[in-house]
């Protein structure tokens, strides 16, 4: 259920069940940057960038699970929606 809701929410497509949540951005720094400011705000997600995923397809790797509640899914999308590079 919290998977699906922040998948819905970010519109990110693939597999409507699993919890690992890639989320792309494409460039690097960006990445990287997306990255820092979740930690600064106490959100700890991947930010994964070459040579482990091909150039141009860097991004946010989110961990959902059960344990987590309807204010940290609150709090997560709200953070992404003032990190995430406008596109």
């Amino acid at each position: 259920r919290n998977a699906s809701r922040v998948r819905s929410a970010l519109r990110v497509p693939g597999p409507t069940d699993g919890h690992i949540i890639p989320v792309l951005i494409g460039e690097s720094g960006a990445t990287m940057r997306a990255g820092a400011e979740l930690r600064e705000r106490g959100i700890l997600v991947g930010a994964v960038r070459p040579p482990t995923v091909p150039m141009g397809t860097s991004r946010l790797r989110i961990t959902i699970s059960a344990a987590h509640s309807d204010d940290d899914i609150d709090q997560l999308l709200g953070a992404l929606a003032d990190v995430l590079p406008r596109s």
